[in-house]
């Protein structure tokens, strides 16, 4: 249905050093929030950010890219 991916503050990920855009390394990053084409419009993207969100509640800042 969806997926979506959370970088911490000084997490490490394999390969992650060739992805673009850089994952700031001092907040937490939301990225690649994707829902498959045939579950759209039902609020799924929407719940997988407010769940991103939930997650690192205990951080500070957010850094959100909106785009490609």
């Amino acid at each position: 249905m969806g997926v979506a991916e959370v970088s911490l503050p000084g997490g490490q990920r394999f390969g992650a050093e060739k992805l673009e855009p850089k994952a700031p390394g001092d907040f937490p990053y939301i990225s690649d929030v994707a829902v498959a084409p045939n579950q759209g419009k039902r609020g799924i993207g929407r719940a997988l950010v407010r769940a991103c969100e939930a997650a690192v509640a205990a951080q500070v800042s957010f850094y959100f890219r909106i785009g490609n």
